[in-house]
């Protein structure tokens, strides 16, 4: 039996891989479109190939399974702000898409498939949030990946899974530098100042995508142990953004880098104060799983990568 990670290019999608491939003896089955970012991942997990199999395949025109494939793991899907403007981008990724993928894993007889979620779906009210909060959701991208939960759920013959994720951070080889916190990291290593929208205490659940690999892997490996079809995966707890800014000033200077200064503007992007945060006790429950990488760990990440030769400061 093999495991088909989707999206294998992706941030998370190549952590969920190599993790996979490390947690398991079970062959992996990749998909990607990227073929740069193809060729990075095999090259990164060249010590496993005998267990790997890396295909360059999308979403939209996929074409049959190949192999055994028993589990499916869904993480590709366009999110903000790549399809941004773009009004049909999201229901066509991110649902029919994951009709395509569904339509092969019946035709395959594939039993398992794991739908790779978002915390959007629950909206900006109401945090921390459990797993029977009502969705809410408020952007396109948020209604798409509701919409392909729907899909997986009603899918034939087919046990579902869908995993919440908070917002993912953390240095990899496919490292997002323009969202936060890696967006406050380059701005601490060119020496500008921080920018505080608002009273700074809107609260964010960050994930480190490691952990989000682990969780995946987690569930893959245990599938028997997990009997409630929707599960958050997030950071366990929120964090400001007055605190985020107080940790960056607080460790730059250790990774060579100067002072922090913080610029303070009254208004905010989103109209407010906002309070994202996922409650993770049902995850906890039935698998055992907790983040392992603290925010300061993390943070590190970013300020000893940017601290290189070669940093990539100026690459947004």
């Amino acid at each position: 039996m093999s495991v088909l990670v989707t999206g294998a290019t992706g941030f998370l999608g190549a952590e969920i891989v190599a993790e996979l491939l490390q947690r398991s003896k079970l062959p992996i089955v990749a998909w990607g479109r990227d073929p740069r970012r193809i060729e990075a991942l095999r090259e990164r997990l060249a010590a496993q190939e005998t267990r790997l199999a890396i295909e360059a395949r999308g979403l939209l025109d996929p074409g049959p399974l190949r192999g055994d494939i028993d589990t499916i793991v869904h993480a590709a899907a366009v999110r903000p702000p790549v399809a941004e403007g773009d009004s049909v981008a999201f229901p066509r990724v991110n649902v029919e898409g994951t009709q395509h993928v569904v339509r092969l894993a019946e035709e395959a007889g594939c039993r398992r498939i794991v739908y790779v979620s978002t915390q959007a779906v629950y909206g900006r009210e109401g945090a921390p949030w459990p797993e029977d909060a009502p969705p809410r959701p408020e952007t396109a991208y948020a209604k798409s990946k509701l919409e392909g939960e729907a899909v997986v759920l009603r899918a034939e013959g087919i046990d579902g899974k869908i995993l919440r994720l908070s917002r993912l951070y953390g240095v990899t080889p496919f490292v997002r530098w323009d969202e936060l916190p890696g967006q406050f990291a380059q701005t601490v290593c060119r020496g500008e100042p921080l920018t505080v929208h608002g009273t700074g205490e809107q609260r964010f659940d960050l994930l480190h995508v490691r952990d989000a690999a682990r969780g995946v892997a987690a569930l893959v490996t245990e599938w028997d142990r997990v009997e409630p079809a929707i599960l958050n995966l997030g950071g366990g707890s929120s964090v400001s953004l007055n605190a985020l800014v107080g940790l960056f000033r607080e460790m730059a200077p250790t990774f060579g880098f100067p002072p922090v200064a913080v610029r303070r503007v009254p208004d905010h992007p989103q109209g407010g104060m906002q309070h994202l945060e996922l409650d993770t006790s049902r995850i906890r429950r039935h698998l055992g799983w907790s983040p392992s990488v603290s925010l300061r760990e993390g943070l590190s990440e970013y300020l000893a990568r940017l601290a290189t030769a070669d940093s990539p400061c100026s690459t947004q």
